[in-house]
């Protein structure tokens, strides 16, 4: 195989993988059954996602565009959103997203992730000022305790050993 055939992962996802050992320093936070919609764009991260969501306890729903968001908040009664700021390829659009969200009055508690830095990148999304934000790459263990925090009925965390 020829150097220009090989597969070639980003350069963050090596350095990730480094850091999700199960320690008893970084416990795990797992959830018991309630409704968590992740809304990512990527196919892949949504997939993942999904199956780490219900392996950690939570019944799990997909959105990958911000017209599905809005309608699986219609549908289904939703404890939390973990919410791709960019979703539909732009920041702006996020906004858009959020207030409607908001208008259906819905009391879902939403949890923001991005792979951008929060100070520089969400300055064109005011609706995310005041929630909480998971930066990616993220953890097992900082996407369990962020849930968990969001959701804020402090579950215990069970560590690895």
């Amino acid at each position: 195989m020829t150097d220009q055939n090989k597969c070639q992962l980003p350069q963050h996802w090596a350095q990730g993988w480094a850091h999700c050992a199960f320690t008893a320093q970084s416990p795990i936070a797992y959830g018991a059954g309630e409704t968590v919609l992740l809304a990512e764009k990527d196919a892949t991260l949504l997939k993942l996602g999904k199956s780490l969501l219900e392996i950690l306890g939570y019944r799990a729903l997909t959105a990958n565009c911000g017209a599905q968001i809005l309608e699986q908040c219609t549908k289904e009664q939703i404890d939390m959103i973990v919410f791709d700021v960019e979703i539909d390829h732009q920041v702006a659009e996020a906004d858009k997203v959020l207030a409607g969200i908001k208008d259906l009055q819905c009391t879902t508690k939403i949890l923001v992730s991005s792979a951008h830095d929060v100070a520089l990148g969400l300055s064109s999304c005011p609706t995310v000022e005041g929630l909480p934000v998971l930066s990616k790459p993220f953890t097992v263990q900082s996407f369990s305790q962020a849930i968990r925090q969001c959701l804020g009925d402090g579950k215990q965390e069970v560590g690895s050993g």
